[in-house]
């Protein structure tokens, strides 16, 4: 819950000018977290991006149960931010931002997902564990810096995304 908590606290600091600026916008980074919200939710927090006000750099294990779990009875729920993926079998991350998460793209995700989580089990503790992430971010880390990537920042990512370029990166890292 803590990753939500951060996404949620972090999109109503980035409406305040106290803790917001263009030039100064609110960085919130999570691990593992769950999803912060409905897709309502998902489209504020853009406008927010957009505005050059907010960005969000969720990081998580592919597989792992926690970032991909919504609630039962809600399939409508959606991701903030940019996701970086981090793979078992591969040395460098995925990379993608949702331009305009919409209720059906959501809510048909989800539903696989959660047919998937229900009729497997597929080391599931081992893909939410702190040193699992470790081990994969630092994996990730040494391979990107090899590759000319290590200067790669937050700034970069939303820059290519926002302004709807191929990100220079592309070509190296699944997006």
């Amino acid at each position: 819950m803590g990753g939500a908590l951060a996404a949620i606290f972090g999109f109503y600091a980035s409406t305040d000018r106290r803790f917001a600026q263009k030039d100064n916008p609110v960085r919130i980074f999570t691990f593992a977290s769950a999803i912060p919200g409905r897709v309502s939710f998902a489209k504020a927090f853009q406008r927010q991006e957009k505005a050059g006000l907010l960005q969000h750099l969720r990081i998580s294990n592919d597989n792992d149960i926690v970032p991909l779990a919504h609630p039962q009875s809600e399939l409508t729920f959606a991701h903030t931010g940019v996701s970086l993926s981090l793979h078992e079998d591969r040395n460098l991350p995925s990379i993608k931002y949702v331009q305009d998460p919409d209720w059906w793209g959501t809510w048909t995700a989800n539903f696989l997902t959660n047919l998937w989580l229900n009729s497997s089990s597929r080391r599931v503790g081992k893909n939410h564990s702190t040193i699992n992430y470790a081990k994969r971010y630092e994996r990730i880390q040494t391979e990107m810096n090899e590759k000319g990537m290590g200067g790669l920042t937050l700034n970069d990512i939303y820059s290519a995304y926002l302004d709807g370029a191929a990100p220079p990166w592309s070509k190296q890292c699944r997006y």
